[in-house]
């Protein structure tokens, strides 16, 4: 298609003026030479100007008064020279009108010119020398002006799934691009999540040997070192799964918060029946989870915390994380650990983001709540 478009016009146009340049050059001389090379000149430059990029540059009146004086004159020079092929320059004319005007009404006028014109030509050559065209004839060679149309409607309509395919890629990327940034944010999030519970965790347990061995209470110093290790070990293992964010099949929510709770010496309670969930979700519950049991243990140190989760409501998971009041006044120490990194602010809009709900607020005996609801 494009070939044509760009190859075929212009290699017509250039064939046709050589070739009826030539037969002129060879044709006897005499007043029908004479006024054949007086009409041949300027419909050829104005052939060759339809084939250039300045067709383009002028304005749209010019262009049709260029047009409509092409199609006269080639219209004059179809009946005078005989044995050539200058009969041609007309239907090039409506043809090219058709696809180079912007408004079919004006193409069309040009190919109304040319026809009239092309008629009267013949009419009155018929006078002087008869021809072989009869000239009614002449009205027929303006339909090659729908051949233009329709080949700039084709134009036209390439040009415009091109661009549409063009739109189309372009959105297609700045989807890639948007999902990209949004997995990004969520594996980097998770590996924050992560890292900081697995530290605080193994803040606490280390904190928790230092005082026991300023207590000559070895043995106990001992096992919460060990714990501390197991931290370790378990924060890297889960750092891992978040790098490679895998979909793989996982460990029911329920038992993993169990494992989370145990860490913090808190209560676990699970009502109803777990139902698989997204790993997103499974994750934020997890992540809000161990973020409330840190916050309760650096602000409310020596409170029995509780985590409820709750499936009893069909299509809904509810998790609920309560501590009481401190049973002692927390050290700065504590108070300086940063968390999980997670944040009240950012616990809330995790849960928002999935499509959930999110409240936390003080208890009236002085403690601290966390409620979380989340479709499954």
């Amino acid at each position: 298609m494009a070939y044509t478009d760009r190859l075929f016009r212009p290699f017509l146009v250039v064939c046709v003026v050589l070739v009826v340049g030539v037969q002129l050059i060879l044709s006897p001389d005499g007043d029908a030479a004479f006024v054949s090379w007086l009409l041949f000149v300027p419909t050829a430059l104005l052939a060759i100007w339809t084939i250039t990029r300045y067709v383009e540059a002028v304005p749209v009146w010019l262009q049709t008064t260029l047009f409509c004086l092409y199609s006269i004159l080639a219209s004059a020079l179809f009946p005078i020279p005989a044995d050539t092929f200058s009969a041609a320059f007309v239907f090039m004319a409506a043809a090219s009108a058709g696809q180079l005007l912007s408004s079919y009404r004006l193409a069309v006028l040009v190919a109304v010119v040319d026809g009239v014109a092309c008629a009267v030509a013949n009419y009155i050559s018929d006078f002087a020398d008869p021809t072989p065209w009869p000239w009614w004839l002449g009205l027929l060679v303006g339909l090659p002006v729908y051949i233009g149309i329709t080949r700039r409607q084709r134009n036209d309509a390439l040009k415009v799934a091109e661009l549409a395919a063009f739109e189309m890629e372009r959105a297609a990327a700045s989807e890639a691009r948007e999902a990209a940034l949004l997995e990004r944010g969520r594996i980097a999030r998770e590996i924050h999540d992560v890292l900081g519970h697995s530290l605080s965790a193994i803040a606490i347990q280390l904190d928790m040997a230092q005082v026991l061995q300023a207590h000559d209470r070895t043995d106990d110093a001992d096992a919460a070192i060990h714990r501390a290790r197991d931290l370790a070990r378990t924060g890297i293992g889960e750092t891992r799964r978040a790098v490679h964010a895998l979909n793989e099949d996982q460990l029911p929510v329920s038992d993993t918060l169990q494992a989370v709770t145990d860490d913090y010496a808190a209560t676990f309670m699970l009502i109803g029946q777990p139902t698989t969930m997204a790993v997103e979700k499974s994750q934020t519950i997890i992540r809000a989870t161990q973020e409330s049991l840190t916050n309760a243990h650096r602000h409310a140190p020596g409170s029995v915390a509780t985590v409820t989760l709750d499936f009893s409501t069909a299509g809904s998971c509810r998790l609920e994380v309560e501590n009481g009041a401190p049973a002692f006044a927390p050290r700065r120490a504590d108070i300086e650990l940063e968390g999980s990194s997670m944040g009240l602010a950012s616990m809330e809009k995790r849960v928002r983001d999935i499509g959930g709900e999110c409240q936390f607020r003080t208890t009236p005996e002085g403690g601290w709540i966390v409620r979380l609801a989340i479709p499954t």
